[in-house]
């Protein structure tokens, strides 16, 4: 009888690690290279057994930890592909729900596409989401610490930004700012041919704020009122 419940035990745990390694194994897939591809943010969780009684004694409860879709962090990369988990032309509910975190708009719909900004909250700082149609029509960065995955910043230099790009980039004039400069971002993979990244410098060629999206809402450089 002894053998037997420690058979059921120990084929349990088997099954149990099994299929923790195998969700493991799923959350390791992905990648990409440069700026073209987003990456996935995982975190984990416990699940505990219950403690079992063999031969008069109890053993330890079993515990078994795998990898979930977990919330966005300061540690998740900007790409043409949007922003961790948060992938450009998502459905916005299910990109929240996919991130695990809500969309809190930020001021009322513009124009006939209910064109608005969301903040992710909890989130990472100084990061908001355009959602135009219903979908992440882009990505910002306004302030904080969140990257490109090339490496590019809020307060990268002009010279930093066309080391890391080169002939990618397209300086153009800021709209407003005397002096300060759009440097626009275009990919050479035809499946990203309607994306951009757009990192807006001041005049003294320091970048303040950028963001990744789709055309035509990437270069909408006030934000909604592009949508009017």
């Amino acid at each position: 009888m002894v053998l037997g419940v420690m058979g059921g035990v120990v084929g349990r745990l088997g099954g149990m690690a099994v299929a923790a390694a195998m969700v493991l194994a799923a959350a390791a897939c992905g990648g990409g290279d440069s700026d073209d591809a987003a990456g996935t943010v995982a975190t984990s969780t416990t699940t505990a057994g219950s403690a079992t009684t063999v031969g008069g004694g109890t053993t330890a409860a079993s515990t078994t930890t795998v990898a979930v879709a977990g919330l966005l962090s300061d540690g998740d990369q900007i790409t043409t592909s949007g922003l961790g988990v948060v992938s450009i032309g998502a459905e916005s509910a299910a990109a929240a729900t996919a991130a695990g975190t809500d969309f809190v708009p930020d001021g009322e719909p513009v124009g006939a596409t209910s064109c608005q900004i969301v903040r992710p909250q909890p989130g990472p700082v100084g990061v908001a989401f355009m959602v135009n149609d219903g979908t992440i029509a882009r990505v910002d960065v306004e302030s904080g610490s969140v990257t490109t995955r090339s490496g590019a910043r809020i307060g990268s230099t002009r010279d930093e930004i066309l080391a890391l790009f080169g002939e990618k980039i397209q300086p153009e004039p800021h709209p407003t700012v005397a002096g300060a400069e759009m440097l626009v971002f275009v990919p050479v993979d035809p499946g990203d041919a309607n994306r951009r990244v757009v990192f807006e410098t001041g005049a003294d060629g320091i970048v303040v704020r950028y963001w990744s999206g789709r055309m035509p809402e990437a270069l909408w450089y006030d934000g909604c009122a592009g949508a009017l």
